[in-house]
């Protein structure tokens, strides 16, 4: 099986975690507190999922 590589500038990256933001209408801060309490609703929990891949593929 052949591998994928797609490769995403940095601002590409950032606009991600700005638009998983906005759809939850949280910061970042913000949603990292509901997800760590386990008060996160699904779409808070997939933004989170998005905003962790972008920190991750930026190496932060």
């Amino acid at each position: 099986m052949d591998a994928i590589v797609v490769e995403a500038k940095p601002a590409e990256l950032r606009a991600r975690r700005e638009r998983a933001l906005s759809l939850v209408r949280l910061t970042e801060d913000e949603l990292r507190a509901r997800v760590e309490a386990g008060s996160a609703t699904p779409e808070e929990r997939d933004a989170w999922q998005e905003v962790d891949t972008v920190a991750f593929l930026l190496g932060a």
